[in-house]
């Protein structure tokens, strides 16, 4: 499961686990932790029944929310329903016109966003020798692609003229589209303050004993 803030393209977390109440609500605690959103924000799923449950609990009436609901004979969608759940009919059609992304609830960006996931992703590959044998080694592989997605992969629907922005520098957290030389020399610089980091805790648990 994924989440995706439609203004911004920003891929802000991921859950790898069973569609149910504790991942769902999991997967919206990241995104509360990472304080994506700005004020009273607008969020749409399908018709899941947990997802209600959890938005409720950890929103309530902070946000906006719908279902899209499709009906599906073989293979093809003959009906699409749409419920708002929290806050008014003219309360949705109002925070709609001011994202621009689309008139009406829809899931469109966060499929598309998912064809993207499974696609770059080999172990979602089906019918592949290449599957995932552990749920933290795919966890792994979907945080490696996330920080690609957004930090060095330029978003066609972000494109300015004769640039073409990165979901981070879309959301104002980063200035430039990132490199691999960037985020490793991060994570190196990140694991050396850390191992300092312990070495000088250790220090200071030597003098405090002698």
């Amino acid at each position: 499961m994924a989440i995706i803030e439609v203004s911004t393209r920003l891929w802000p977390s991921t859950c790898v686990g069973k569609r149910n109440y504790k991942n769902i609500k999991k997967l919206f605690g990241k995104t509360l932790h990472k304080d994506v959103s700005d004020g009273r924000v607008l969020i749409t799923t399908d018709g899941f029944r947990p997802y209600e449950w959890v938005l409720k609990r950890l929103f309530g009436p902070t946000c906006f929310y719908g279902q899209v609901v499709k009906k599906w004979k073989k293979n093809c969608i003959t009906k699409v329903e749409r419920e708002i759940i929290i806050g008014e009919p003219w309360q949705i059609k109002y925070a709609l016109e001011c994202s621009e992304d689309s008139e009406s609830l829809d899931t469109g960006f966060i499929e598309r966003l998912n064809l993207t996931i499974r696609r770059n992703t080999s172990y979602l590959h089906r019918q592949t020798p290449a599957h995932a044998r552990s749920t933290q080694a795919l966890a792994e592989q979907l945080d490696f692609q996330g920080c690609y997605y957004n930090f060095m992969r330029p978003h066609l629907a972000l494109k300015f003229g004769n640039q073409i922005w990165t979901p981070t520098m879309m959301a104002g957290i980063t200035k430039r589209k990132l490199t691999w030389r960037d985020v490793l020399s991060y994570f190196i610089d990140a694991i050396i303050l850390m191992l300092l980091t312990d070495d000088d805790v250790q220090e200071n648990r030597v003098q405090a004993a002698a």
